[in-house]
């Protein structure tokens, strides 16, 4: 069986990440996919095979992007 979390953005700690850590003690070998992931505010993710969506990477979308982290990191 193939398993695959989805997550909707990976940039804090709460109680839905800890739920996501206790699938991963489940699913050990499933990937994490998101739409946004900062790796500085979310070490706790590194555990996880973290796939990050095809348009994090394109022109328009990383200002946006950007913006959501530093709001999110409290920048």
């Amino acid at each position: 069986m193939k398993v695959a979390l989805v997550y909707d953005r990976i940039n804090k700690w709460g109680g839905a990440e800890r739920v996501l850590l206790a699938l991963h003690k489940i699913f050990p070998q499933a990937p994490l996919f998101t739409s946004v992931y900062n790796e500085k505010t979310a070490a706790w993710a590194s555990v996880f095979d973290v796939q990050t969506a095809f348009c994090k990477n394109s022109p328009k979308q990383k200002p946006r992007t950007n913006r959501m982290l530093s709001n999110a990191a409290g920048v």
